[in-house]
């Protein structure tokens, strides 16, 4: 979580990151063994802060031979602190960070039988990350099974009702 992603260098070279991209975390597929997910590759967690509510991007590569590291948000224009950063296990006892977990309710959201959670954490279980200050409720990333089982990752969406 945070810090700076390793990224593929042909997506620095073809700038396929937008101006106000901010990272906020990668998994590492072939370190987990969850249905569903891909068992190689990288997944890649972002969110665009100029848009109001934010917008989520998530990327996949199964091209981990060039990755490189880069320091991505700082480019982004996000004022906040990313010199943290947060290795998280697949699971821990507190359930902070959830990959294919339970659909949470939202208030303002009802989401469908095919959407499932790609990524799930709660704000406020991290008081010390800058980048968090301002949300208050749990960030969801969903995708549609049939785009999660066919890997359009591109097809997730985040779902934050900030106002």
């Amino acid at each position: 979580i945070l810090g700076c992603p390793d990224v593929p260098s042909v997506w620095n070279d073809d700038a396929i990151f937008f101006n106000d991209e901010v990272f906020i975390g990668q998994i590492n597929l072939s370190e987990l063994k969850i249905d569903l997910l891909p068992n190689e590759g990288m997944l890649y967690f972002f969110f665009a802060s100029k848009s109001k509510p934010y917008r989520g991007i998530v990327r996949y590569t199964t091209d981990l031979e060039n990755l490189e590291r880069i320091d991505f948000n700082c480019e982004s224009g996000f004022i906040a602190s990313f010199e943290q950063e947060y290795s998280i296990e697949e699971t821990n006892e507190l359930s902070e960070i959830e990959i294919l977990g339970d659909m949470p309710k939202f208030k303002y959201y009802k989401p469908s039988k095919d959407e499932v959670v790609l990524l799930k954490f709660n704000t406020m279980d991290y008081p010390s990350i800058d980048v968090f200050k301002d949300i208050d409720e749990i960030v969801c990333y969903l995708i549609k099974k049939d785009d999660l089982i066919n890997k359009r990752f591109d097809k997730a969406y985040l779902s934050l009702s900030l106002e």
